[in-house]
């Protein structure tokens, strides 16, 4: 597996291996001292934690409580509460950061620092949650922040890392060291910065979306996902209730003397095909805007029990994966408290959840708008169409004003860190993708009815294209 991951990423970890020098003309180093976020802590030997501001056409300016609790991590204040490793699995030399959890009386592995090094791109992973959060959530992205860390300190986990697995990966720091790049530096050379961002825990792969586990080059992975039964549906312009299987099965693992587990299989298939199809559009949408070069084999899910109240809201549960002694993941849970839920009408709805994605920016290929995928979507949720569509309008009427007054040019290269390139990949790509999916909606072919509550006929499907 790891061998086939590295062969994966191999092409996209030497181009930016050779754009390294290229990159240090183009990016200006991480300024400490300039105004960001919106909320800096500092901490031991002057690091400091940035949460970025939120997106400025998003209704919710506030943090996230995970934000809020890992930029409240010293690192070294208590070595009894705060433990950093080198991660020695996969490609990305990133920094572990693994919290004391006193109930348990271990270390748990909290969250991972992954700064612009192999195939990882910092501001990837910094626009891949705000965007998520202004799409309404889409492919449940881990929050992530800004983040030093003191070179010394960094140097030591690094020495570690060489012993690894990935002993080749943790090696490449040395280039960045010797020309003390822009890309990873802050301005004053003392420290390294990248993004620190939440470990996803109690997932699963996301299989269905996949394809083949036995394609290797990037060409076979395409034509595998082409293939997938959600992908088929995404793409196919028929009323969106017709495509739904007769079975869609869910692996249920019971406790010990739970007993059988009943749902109602009709709601069940309807609901959880909708967001199905719902996170497979979320999904190329966030990887035309961002350049994805490395999504296939990275998706993966989480579950919910979905209980229906009124006013037609949704009310979530929680699901633990079921693992093995290995730690394999073998199905999702089901205690007593599970079994009472779906008992009560309620239904168990795997969610994707977007975890790996720091293989983003101008410097990467676009797997997706290559393939044209956006443009071959048919069913989108109404929120992800209509704030797209909205986004793409206010980008486009701030090319009218000065420069000093583009609030959101500001806040990509500001907040996320983009630098002119990635900016100019971003519009092109919005405006790219708006067009297409504003066409296709005039045009009947795509239909804004990858909502569950549409599906269930507790609202109706929008008649406009245009956004209010």
């Amino acid at each position: 597996m790891l061998l086939d991951k590295v062969a994966q990423c191999a092409a996209p970890m030497l181009l930016s291996f050779t754009l390294a020098i290229f990159w240090q003309t183009q990016a200006a180093a991480f300024d400490l001292s300039a105004p960001r976020g919106q909320k800096t802590v500092r901490h031991s030997l002057n690091e400091v934690c940035i949460i970025p501001k939120n997106f400025p056409l998003s209704a919710n300016q506030k943090a996230d409580k995970k934000q809020e609790e890992m930029c409240g991590w010293d690192f070294y204040a208590d070595a009894r509460k705060i433990k950093l490793e080198a991660k020695n699995n996969s490609t990305n030399p990133a920094v572990i950061v693994s919290v004391f959890d006193q109930g348990k009386g271990e270390f748990a592995r909290e969250a991972k620092l992954k700064s612009s090094v192999t195939c990882s791109y910092a501001p990837a992973i910094l626009a891949y949650y705000q965007l998520s959060r202004y799409l309404g959530g889409a492919g449940n992205v881990p929050e992530a922040v800004l983040r030093t860390m003191n070179l010394a300190k960094h140097k030591k986990i690094r020495e570690a890392g060489r012993t690894s697995s990935i002993a080749s990966m943790w090696a490449s720091w040395d280039k960045y060291y010797r020309e003390l790049s822009p890309s990873v530096f802050t301005n004053d050379k003392k420290q390294i910065y990248g993004a620190l961002t939440d470990i996803a825990k109690q997932e699963r792969f996301f299989s269905e979306i996949y394809g083949s586990p036995s394609a290797r080059t990037p060409e076979a992975r395409l034509a595998a996902f082409r293939a997938t039964a959600v992908y088929k549906a995404m793409t196919n312009s028929a009323p969106l209730a017709s495509l739904i299987p007769a079975r869609v099965d869910i692996q249920l693992v019971a406790k010990p003397n739970i007993g059988s587990v009943t749902q109602d299989d009709k709601l069940r298939r309807t609901v959880q095909w909708t967001q199905y199809v719902r996170d497979l559009a979320d999904m190329v949408l966030l990887d035309s805007l961002l350049n994805q070069q490395d999504r296939f084999g990275n998706q993966h899910k989480k579950a919910f029990i979905y209980q229906f109240v009124e006013g037609g809201k949704i009310k979530k549960h929680k699901v633990k994966a079921a693992k093995n002694r290995q730690g394999k993941a073998l199905g999702w849970s089901i205690g007593a408290e599970e079994k009472a839920l779906l008992e009560q009408g309620g239904v168990l709805i795997e969610e994707m959840l977007l975890k790996d994605n720091d293989c983003g920016g101008s410097r990467k290929t676009n797997v997706q708008m290559s393939a044209g995928t956006a443009e071959k979507i048919r069913h989108v949720h109404p929120e992800s169409y209509f704030r797209l569509v909205k986004l793409n309008a206010a980008l486009r009427q701030e090319q009218d004003l000065p420069a000093s007054q583009r609030t959101l040019e500001r806040y990509f290269s500001n907040e996320l860190l983009f630098t002119d390139n990635d900016l100019r990949m971003f519009r092109s790509n919005l405006e790219k993708t708006a067009a297409a999916m504003r066409k296709n909606c005039k045009a009947g072919l795509l239909k804004l009815d990858a909502d569950i509550l549409v599906q269930l006929g507790k609202k109706p499907m929008p008649a406009s294209c245009e956004p209010d």
